[in-house]
């Protein structure tokens, strides 16, 4: 019984896969960047949506907490 070879990816194939040239490279880098602050920001907005933030007015919390501080 024979099992068939192997195919061999062509040389121009692999060395462009594995070395892209520098402006592909910076796009890629411009493209992971942008994609970083796209997600950091959405979690940005839903940490500040979901919780909130309660000023506290007067002296009744004292001495944990004084007039102007936040709880969250």
């Amino acid at each position: 019984m024979s099992f068939p070879s192997r195919a061999k990816p062509t040389a121009g194939l692999h060395e462009s896969f594995l070395a892209p040239s520098q402006s592909a490279s910076f796009l890629q880098l411009l493209r992971e960047i942008g994609e970083t602050l796209f997600i950091a920001g959405i979690l940005f907005l839903a940490v500040n949506l979901v919780t909130a933030r309660i000023k506290v007015e007067g002296s009744s919390m004292e001495p944990s907490l004084h007039d102007g501080e936040f709880v969250v």
